[in-house]
C-alpha cells in the first residue's frame, strides 16, 4: 500500500504549534493551524473533524513504524501517549498551553528521528507549504478562469468539481497526507482520457492548457511526495501523451 509519511506531518504541525503564543485561546490556535476562519461556514463542526483526524496521525505513525521497524515501535510508544495525552487533556476554552505544554522537547526530537526512518523506508517526502500555497493559488485563479470562460457548461461543471476536490485534498494536506490529492489528480486524468469532448477541451483551449500545466506540475510533486506508481507518476514522467 503506498503511503506517506504520517509521522512528519503530525511533527510539522506540532512545531508550527510550538512557535504559537501559549497564552493564545486553544481553540484559536487550532483554527489558525488548519486555516479557519470565523466567517467560513460550518467552522466549528470543521474544526472538530479536522482535529478528529490530526488525534489519529499518533495511530498511523505507530503503525507504520510497528511495520517496518518493529523493534523501535515500544521505544516510540511513550512519545506518542504524551501526544494523546495533550489532545485529551487541552480545553478549547481554554489557553493554548493546555494542549502544547504535553509537547516537550523530548517529544518533538523522538519525532523528529521518527520521521527520518520512515522516510529512509517510504521514500517518501514533505511537500514545502510555500509550493502548496502557490498550487493553492493556481488553482483558485483556475477555477475562476473556468467560470468566466466560453467553455461548454458540461466541462465547466466537471472541471470545477475536480479542481475544487484537489484543492480540498490540498488544503487538508498535512491532516490527510498526499495520497488523497495523488487520487484527486488521477480522478482528473482519468476522466480526461475517458470522455473524449473532456480531453479535447483540455487540449484546445488556453484555459484547458493552464490546467494541462497545473495537473502536471502537481502530480510530479505528489509522485515525489508518495513515491507513487500509476497515472499520476507517468504523466509526471512522460507528459500527456494519453491526451494527444
Amino acid at each position: 500500500m503506498i503511503t506517506d509519511n504520517a509521522a512528519a506531518r503530525l511533527l510539522k504541525i506540532l512545531e508550527e504549534g510550538k512557535a504559537l503564543n501559549p497564552n493564545t485561546n486553544a481553540k484559536t490556535a487550532w483554527m489558525r493551524l488548519f486555516n479557519l476562519k470565523e466567517d467560513d461556514i460550518n467552522y466549528e463542526s470543521i474544526l472538530m473533524s479536522k482535529l478528529g483526524q490530526v488525534m489519529l496521525l499518533p495511530h498511523e505513525t505507530i503503525t507504520l513504524i510497528s511495520q517496518y521497524y518493529p523493534t523501535q515501535a515500544p521505544a516510540l510508544r511513550h512519545t506518542l501517549m504524551q501526544i494523546q495525552t495533550a489532545f485529551v487533556s487541552q480545553n478549547l476554552k481554554e489557553t493554548w498551553n493546555s494542549f502544547i505544554q504535553h509537547i516537550d522537547t523530548h517529544c518533538i526530537s523522538t519525532l523528529s528521528m521518527t520521521t527520518a526512518l520512515l522516510d529512509n523506508s517510504l521514500e517518501t517526502k514533505l511537500i514545502n507549504s510555500d509550493e502548496l500555497d502557490s498550487f493553492k493559488s493556481t488553482i483558485r485563479e483556475l477555477i475562476d478562469d473556468t467560470i468566466k470562460s466560453d467553455l461548454t457548461p458540461e466541462f465547466k461543471k466537471f472541471m470545477t468539481h475536480y479542481l475544487r476536490k484537489i484543492l480540498n485534498a490540498i488544503n487538508d494536506y498535512l491532516i490527510s497526507g498526499a495520497m488523497p490529492i495523488l487520487d484527486a489528480v488521477e480522478s482528473t486524468l482519468g476522466h480526461a482520457v475517458l470522455d473524449p469532448k473532456f480531453k479535447d477541451e483540455l487540449l484546445d483551449n488556453e484555459t484547458g492548457l493552464k490546467i494541462r500545466s497545473m495537473l502536471g506540475d502537481l502530480a510530479n510533486v505528489v509522485t515525489i511526495a508518495t513515491a507513487a506508481t500509476g497515472a499520476a507518476a507517468y504523466i509526471a514522467s512522460n507528459g500527456f501523451p494519453l491526451l494527444g
